[in-house]
């Protein structure tokens, strides 16, 4: 708890950044973000994979507006 507590009470004026325990791709995600704002490739890269998870995200939504829950699932389990 003193760890989370020392980052989320840093005065104004000092960034920080938190990423879950173990967790890798979010990670990764921060770093080219940060990036982004100096590298112009790695913020149309980055600009690119949004879209493709938005993309996904609503193609997921569609078909669980369109079927139930339970055939829904069945299929991600496939």
């Amino acid at each position: 708890m003193d760890s989370l507590l020392s980052i989320i009470q840093i005065p104004q004026g000092i960034p920080t950044a938190t990423v879950g325990i173990n967790n890798s791709t979010n990670t990764a995600l921060l770093t080219i973000r940060i990036l982004g704002a100096f590298v112009p490739k790695y913020l149309e890269k980055m600009k690119a994979y949004q879209i493709n998870i938005g993309e996904q995200v609503n193609g997921k939504a569609t078909q669980l507006r369109e079927s139930d829950v339970k055939s829904y699932l069945a299929r991600m389990k496939k």
